[in-house]
């Protein structure tokens, strides 16, 4: 099966803190990978290091195929235009309408006409079940589940293949979380796309993954299938999965 994402022996500091540790992780195309972990342990980190936002101390990252751990930034920015991002919050720019928000990629870097870019965006808005009349709004108007479908709605603007989460279900009530994960679930699908997502919402990572990766202490300590969570035996996965983690599991925060 072809790799899309390889990650191997990464580590990576921050002064005296080591936040990864010869960490590995390989996704392959059409998987939905979820990895799990508390917040502060690295999560965004090595999803940056995958991008090659990040250099890592040590070890080796290919990106579609590419070796990219010294590529140069005009490789990494090709690679990264066959990617879609949802950030933590959604993120989206106070300045732009919301159509101008789901097209930002198309008008900046693909160079689409304005007027083709307005036609894309009110697509993919429909398919995050937000109506035409949203197009012309500003973010401040928007809900907090509006947003994130926005924020999804830009995400797949490109039609990438493959879909970076950063915590899409935080700030949202469980109903609303909810639907969020079922719209990333059936897009992804739709789009026939890879996708990886980084969270500490258990439910979430049981809806939309293939499989799930749990990082501590800078490495993967265990990966299966989301049903398999309820079953692991492993000490800290049985603890981070019953909320019952503590400073005293980790060394990291």
């Amino acid at each position: 099966m072809e790799k899309l994402v390889e990650l191997r022996n990464i580590t990576k500091s921050f002064g005296t803190k080591k936040v990864l540790d010869k960490f590995s992780l390989t996704i392959a195309k059409g998987e939905s990978v979820v990895m799990l972990g508390r917040s502060g342990v690295g999560k965004s980190v090595a999803t940056r290091i995958m991008l090659g936002l990040l250099q890592p101390d040590s070890g080796h990252v290919k990106f579609f195929g590419h070796d990219i751990t010294e590529a140069s930034q005009d490789m990494i920015f090709a690679l990264n235009k066959k990617s879609g991002m949802l950030f933590q919050n959604a993120a989206l720019f106070d300045s732009l309408s919301v159509w101008e928000n789901v097209a930002f990629a198309l008008t900046n870097n693909q160079r689409v006409p304005a007027d083709k870019a307005r036609k894309i965006a009110i697509q993919k808005l429909a398919m995050v079940g937000l109506p035409e009349s949203v197009a012309d709004l500003d973010p401040s108007e928007l809900s907090g589940g509006m947003k994130k479908r926005v924020g999804l709605a830009r995400a797949i603007a490109s039609e990438p293949e493959m879909i970076f989460f950063d915590e899409p279900t935080t700030g949202l009530d469980p109903i609303m979380s909810n639907v969020i994960n079922e719209l990333i679930k059936n897009t992804v699908k739709k789009l026939g796309a890879t996708s990886f997502t980084i969270t500490h919402d258990i439910e979430s990572a049981k809806k939309i993954a293939t499989r799930v990766v749990v990082l501590d202490g800078g490495k993967i300590v265990w990966e299966g299938k989301p049903s398999e969570l309820a079953t692991t035996k492993h000490p800290f996965v049985r603890k981070f999965v019953d909320g019952t983690v503590d400073k005293s599991d980790s060394d990291f925060s």
